[in-house]
């Protein structure tokens, strides 16, 4: 009779984790849109950081305190909520970007980049929005890997939420709990080690703003 060792917690909880990844990559190959697998959260050690109602506006992107050197981010859990416009003066796109650079000046570039695009909510009060991710070249020669996906912000819906898994090249983004996932790596043409900054952005009007919530990294 063969005999088996016991089978530990540890390895227990990481064969429960591998299944539970493996049911993740079924679903979205099969089209269906889910939220981060609840073990994840187990494999947060600490908070990177916590902000809150953080006003970001064109001019002025808001680069997360505590995500960039001497601090790292590349492997990080991090969590964005934004509100909604609901005017006219209000930005018609925002955006968080990963592994992004700073410069001298403050200003983010490179990195992996997820946006998304308000349009006006339709007679039922839906919103038909758009979301897509991107690599940018960290020299500025634009942009590379973009994939597209539209969704709803439903009426009643003030706010978006926007959690990205980064795993050192790679970034895993779920939009409103998985009404969109993407899936990207940084992979630039040049010979470039990226930064792991996280920031935030807003494109459209140049008078208005939008407002982060909440942002959390783990």
């Amino acid at each position: 009779v063969k005999s088996e060792e016991p089978v530990s917690s540890e390895m227990a909880a990481l064969v429960k984790l591998a299944g539970s990844v493996e049911s993740l990559a079924q679903g979205i190959a099969a089209g269906q849109k889910r939220d981060p697998v609840k073990e994840l959260l187990g494999l947060r050690n600490g908070t990177l950081a916590s902000e809150t109602n953080v006003r970001v506006t064109p001019s002025a992107p808001h680069i997360v305190a505590g995500t960039g050197a001497p601090h790292d981010a590349s492997t990080s859990d991090v969590v964005v909520r934004m509100l909604v416009p609901t005017d006219g003066g209000a930005p018609s796109a925002v955006g968080v970007r990963a592994l992004a650079n700073v410069t001298d000046d403050g200003l983010p570039f490179g990195g992996i980049l997820t946006v998304v695009n308000f349009t006006a909510r339709d007679a039922n009060g839906t919103m038909h929005a758009t979301a897509s991710i991107r690599t940018l070249d960290p020299c500025g020669r634009g942009s590379s890997g973009l994939s597209t996906a539209s969704f709803s912000i439903l009426k009643g819906e003030s706010a978006i939420d926007l959690r990205l898994l980064v795993d050192r090249s790679v970034v895993e983004v779920f939009v409103m709990g998985g009404r969109v996932v993407f899936s990207a790596t940084y992979a630039p043409s040049v010979l470039y080690v990226p930064d792991t900054h996280i920031a935030l952005h807003a494109w459209g009007s140049t008078t208005g703003g939008v407002t982060a919530t909440s942002i959390e990294v783990y």
